[in-house]
């Protein structure tokens, strides 16, 4: 294809995501493992003997213990997967795909798992520009426009950018943020046309 063109953002392992990946680790497996002794717990109303089991409490206390039990344990197990998820979306690179019909978007987690996001027909496309320009800032003030940023922190390398790509979506108009070259924004307007280009693109 003539105007295919693929970039990927820098994945970037700041300081501060390797804290918060340690964090949400230590969170994560502390949760489980008191998910994992609540259930010991269950002899304070119940006693196993000769094979026999044996139910200690009753009427209310019985529901009370149960309740309590049943309570304890999914909520430690729910933050246990709560914060594993968290833990696994902190080091993300964006794959950007442009075809010269479509640009799309996908997400790599931890340099294993590539999931797709978003993408948009170039028809579809109103504006593209940087998100530094006071075009952009009157689509933030916007609040009919739904705007998504798929890029890591703002620190670009290898000569990226942050632009912009405003598009009709189904429900609406999206702005999407992607931290690309200048060349794979010229791919775009090649076959948009400069028409979309923000007025004050510098």
């Amino acid at each position: 294809m003539e105007n295919f063109i693929e970039e990927t953002s820098s994945l970037k392992y700041s300081e501060k995501n390797r804290k918060k990946y340690f964090i949400y680790t230590l969170v994560s497996y502390a949760s489980l493992v008191v998910a994992i002794l609540s259930l010991f717990f269950a002899p304070i109303f119940i006693k196993v003997k000769n094979g026999k089991i044996t139910i200690v409490a009753s009427g209310a206390g019985l529901i009370v213990n149960i309740a309590t039990l049943v309570l304890t344990f999914g909520l430690f197990l729910f933050l246990h997967f709560l914060f594993l998820k968290k833990k696994n979306k902190i080091f993300v690179e964006y794959d950007y795909v442009f075809t010269g019909e479509k640009l799309a978007v996908s997400a790599i987690y931890n340099e294993t798992k590539r999931s797709f996001i978003d993408k948009t027909d170039v028809k579809d496309i109103v504006k593209i520009g940087k998100i530094t320009s006071g075009s952009y800032k009157k689509i933030l003030s916007d609040p009919t426009v739904k705007k998504v940023k798929y890029f890591s922190d703002g620190k670009t390398e290898d000569g990226k950018k942050i632009f912009y790509v405003l598009y009709n979506g189904k429900n609406g108009k999206t702005c999407m943020q992607i931290e690309v070259s200048e060349k794979f924004m010229v791919a775009i307007l090649k076959v948009t046309g400069k028409n979309v280009v923000e007025e004050d693109y510098e």
